[in-house]
């Protein structure tokens, strides 16, 4: 099995489609918690025991109320940058005992959408850092768990640990209290509408389409009425967003079909059009995955 090779990767939730039913229904406000994580090279490394040691990276973001603006009326709400991006380079987890050999990682992010009611806003930040916390405990703890029973692992070995990544996400913020129970505000608390938690590992990420795998849940409630033209409100939310995976090394091709241009018009005029005047420059600008200096950060790098 050849090594792995890292990977610069950018997460991007973008838009929130909402709407209500009937038309001229009251639409619910809401706002969104997000978490990123990876389990990588940067910090974990197979031991001697053939087993997963270290612990995984999360990466918080500010979300709380008010995040997503005003968003009571029906269309289309952009997720802002400091919640919705995330650019990291995916690294090869490192086997000890077989030099030169490393196994592939997995990022992922979490994405809660929450009805803004009656809960303080210290409740509710509270309420977001307890989720961050769960998702770090949740997360080291299954490594502990985790290892390789031969020196070159399979694609089915490495899709296994991916998806016992998202089960344990998944049960975090599902059965964790602590992170609801601040939420609670004398009937009048704010409330889950959904969540999601997205996650892929290196194989999964490898041979990307340049112009992004899609990110997508919906989510939505029925709230009964008084009126007999109409007994239900029922809210619905689409979000949606991409990741996007590229080799190490630019490539000016894999540029060019990001930006769906054709090879054959050049890319003199784009450049121009952009203010540089070097194709690596170009391309280092327009790239979903670039980082400055190659660390987990939400939102852009500058």
């Amino acid at each position: 099995m050849a090594p792995v090779q890292p990977l610069r990767v950018g997460i991007r939730l973008s838009n929130i489609h909402s709407s209500v039913q009937p038309v001229g229904g009251i639409l619910f406000p809401t706002y969104l918690w997000t978490v990123f994580f990876k389990i990588d090279g940067d910090s974990v490394n197979v031991g001697v025991d053939f087993k997963l040691h270290g612990k995984a990276i999360v990466a918080s973001t500010p979300g709380n109320h008010g995040d997503l603006g005003d968003n009571t009326n029906q269309g289309d709400v952009p997720i802002p940058e400091s919640l919705g991006e995330f650019r990291t380079v995916l690294k090869p987890i490192p086997i000890t005992p077989l030099q030169g050999q490393n196994t592939a990682g997995v990022i992922g992010c979490v994405a809660l959408l929450l009805i803004q009611n009656g809960t303080p806003d210290e409740a509710v930040a509270k309420g977001h850092d307890a989720l961050n916390s769960a998702v770090q405990d949740q997360l080291d703890k299954l490594i502990l768990t985790l290892g390789i029973k031969k020196p070159a692992p399979t694609p089915g070995d490495i899709d296994a640990m991916t998806q016992a990544v998202g089960d344990a996400v998944t049960a975090t913020i599902t059965n964790n209290v602590s992170i609801w129970q601040w939420l609670g505000s004398l009937g009048n608390e704010d409330s889950k509408v959904n969540s999601a938690v997205f996650r892929f590992s290196h194989n999964d990420l490898a041979n990307a389409d340049p112009t992004g795998l899609p990110l997508q849940f919906s989510a939505s409630i029925t709230v009964p009425t008084t009126s007999t033209f109409s007994p239900t409100i029922i809210n619905t939310w689409l979000l949606t967003g991409l990741i996007f995976a590229d080799p190490w090394d630019f490539s000016l091709s894999r540029t060019l079909a990001f930006r769906r241009l054709n090879p054959a018009d050049g890319i003199r005029t784009p450049m121009s059009r952009a203010g540089v005047s070097s194709a690596r420059s170009w391309i280092i600008s327009t790239s979903p995955t670039f980082i400055l200096q190659g660390i987990a950060v939400p939102g852009k790098s500058h």
